[in-house]
């Protein structure tokens, strides 16, 4: 009984929030619980997924980045003028354009981590400015304008669909399953919790 009491006790007041939320919807919505609507959940929600699970590492080391939304709108804005001025759209293509995000977000992260690392300024100071500088550079790129008409190939990495579910929460799962083990078995994340510690 005391281990069980114990179990509880260790369990966040937002997670018991949390389940208060979902019993409550359950009673009051008709079909709340039913797989259709936990998939549209699951696919609404999958993107900020992702993000918290880089963010959870910042802020346990005691930090935050205010910059994260600027840097997926300038990558993403920086991929798509890629794919739009490519002729023809392979999977080839694709490929570059997903490496042209992540190497935006690489460059965004050292350059924060570098001056708050290494010259010791203040993190909310430095990711504010880079946010600001990444919504503005993202602006300036397209003019304000919106960008669309994408390859179905293209569209396929978040709007495709594999055994059923769709592509945007399978890859929640698989960047959630490599947090977890770069928290829990590596050297890295040992260090992550001892700053934050």
């Amino acid at each position: 009984m005391n281990r069980i009491k114990r179990t509880l006790q260790a369990v966040p007041s937002s997670a018991w929030a949390g389940i208060v939320l979902i019993l409550f919807f359950a009673v009051v919505v008709n079909g709340y619980l039913g797989s259709r609507n936990i998939l549209n959940i699951l696919k609404s929600t999958s993107a900020l997924v992702v993000v918290s699970a880089g963010m959870t590492m910042v802020i346990l080391m005691g930090q935050i980045d205010m910059s994260v939304g600027g840097v997926i709108t300038v990558s993403a804005t920086a991929a798509g003028m890629y794919l739009q001025a490519a002729d023809t759209v392979t999977v080839g293509t694709v490929l570059v354009a997903v490496l042209i995000c992540c190497a935006i977000g690489t460059a965004c992260g050292l350059f924060n981590g570098n001056m708050i690392g290494y010259k010791n300024f203040n993190y909310w100071l430095i990711t504010f400015g880079s946010m600001s500088m990444a919504f503005g550079l993202a602006k300036g790129i397209t003019n304000g304008g919106v960008l669309s008409g994408f390859d179905k190939k293209f569209l396929w990495i978040s709007g495709g669909k594999m055994l059923g579910i769709s592509m945007c929460i399978v890859w929640a799962i698989l960047i959630c399953a490599v947090a977890l083990a770069v928290h829990y078995k590596t050297r890295f994340g040992f260090h992550i919790y001892a700053i934050g510690d």
